[in-house]
């Protein structure tokens, strides 16, 4: 009864603005896609062109009939204790190899229900509250570039400050970190544009209980470079080959079943929902419209009220921030609190540049190719993107989206 997705064109903003509001079901478009949509919604150039006339009109697929519909039931049934052996099988070895890393190695990757309670974890409601904020990457880049980390572990970092800005004010700090759920994209080059969710999840700590920003960096990076780790040992495609095995119906009663008996009885599963996905190094446009902003939303879960989602544009990272109205009502201050978590990340950054450099998560893979790029000279600090920013030419031979082995999680 209700579309799997709306356009909304939002008239009468400042400087004479126009805003497109764009609600797509989660089920049929995952961040990524949702990145890779903007290819076909706007333009490369600032010049309008014309909608290309068909000869024959749109024409739905055909519905299949009874007959067809029972007999791809039967089939799909015949073919699932095969699916369910593989699952069982592929989930014990995952449950085998996590067992061996966490035995042999030191991890501090976050694990779920190992969580402090906070405000905005309880109950949720139908309603929502929106907030955003806009920084610079040219800031982030250098913040990574003097610690050696990557530019997911700085802005996971900057959201660390921001909520902890936030719990503060509320007496609310906790003693331990913050677990948020990071969706990481399993799309191979072969499913590019092709509809539906392919995502999978690791688990960030957020060392909220941190006063100085520099140390929450290199606990970020660590517990990701351990996530990753545990994430690869797992596989990319456990949670899907599950979901293929189950039927539908048991997900959405066990769903109901969750929310009226269990939902903020027990310590929630996550905190939030902290993603983080790379956007266009260029400018794009809309019927000769330039796009000044992009700001990204993704959905909450049962338990956890908060979503944040991060997305780059040009010279900018975009924060995009919902909530559960009634356990987020004041949703702005976090936002508000992301620049002076990035500006005291970037004073520890400047610091750090005048003593030898430390390294992050050394033992990490990530860490060791972001020390071998590492200039040997050092930059100087680039100045906050203005508000109006001069469309720099797009060359010929750029190509967006990007390779799916360049994406960030």
């Amino acid at each position: 009864s209700r579309p799997l997705w709306e356009m909304w064109l939002v008239e009468g903003l400042e400087h004479g603005h126009l805003a497109l509001v764009a609600k797509l079901h989660h089920a049929t478009v995952d961040g990524v896609l949702g990145v890779e949509l903007m290819a076909t919604l706007f333009d490369l150039e600032p010049t309008t062109v014309g909608a290309a006339r068909t000869s024959a009109a749109w024409e739905p697929e055909r519905v299949p009939s009874e007959i067809e519909m029972i007999v791809g039931a039967v089939a799909s049934f015949a073919t699932r204790p095969l699916k369910m052996a593989k699952a069982l099988r592929n989930a014990t070895r995952s449950a085998i190899r996590v067992a061996q890393r966490v035995r042999n190695e030191h991890l501090t990757a976050g694990a779920p229900f190992n969580t402090p309670r906070t405000s905005f974890n309880g109950v949720i409601t139908p309603h929502r509250t929106v907030a955003y904020h806009e920084s610079s990457l040219s800031e982030i880049k250098e913040i990574k570039d003097a610690f050696g980390a990557t530019v997911n572990d700085v802005v996971l970092t900057v959201c660390t400050g921001a909520l902890r800005t936030y719990l503060e004010a509320r007496g609310e700090v906790p003693e331990k970190p913050l677990i948020a759920a990071i969706p990481a994209s399993v799309r191979t080059e072969t499913q590019r544009g092709v509809p539906g969710n392919r995502v999978s999840a690791m688990f960030g700590s957020l060392p909220v209980q941190l006063d100085d920003p520099a140390q929450r960096l290199r606990a970020v990076a660590e517990a990701m470079s351990g996530a990753k780790l545990v994430h690869d040992d797992v596989g990319s495609n456990t949670l899907q080959e599950w979901a293929e095995v189950a039927a539908p119906i048991l997900f959405a009663r066990g769903a109901r079943m969750y929310n009226r008996l269990l939902e903020g009885r027990h310590a929630p599963i996550v905190n939030l929902v902290l993603s983080n996905v790379p956007g266009p190094p260029f400018p794009l446009y809309c019927v000769g419209a330039r796009l000044v902003s992009l700001f990204p939303l993704g959905p909450i879960m049962a338990g956890a009220g908060l979503n944040i989602t991060v997305v780059s544009y040009l010279d900018s990272v975009e924060f995009g921030l919902i909530g559960c109205r009634e356990l987020l009502p004041d949703l702005w201050q976090i936002a508000d609190a992301v620049p002076d978590a990035l500006a005291e990340l970037h004073k520890a950054a400047v610091e750090l540049g005048r003593k030898p450099a430390k390294r992050v998560a050394a033992n990490s893979p990530a860490a060791k190719r972001a020390a071998a790029k590492r200039p040997g000279a050092q930059r100087t600090p680039a100045k906050r993107a203005a508000v109006k920013r001069t469309p720099a030419r797009r060359p010929v031979a750029r190509a967006w989206p990007p390779p799916m082995s360049t994406r960030l999680t």
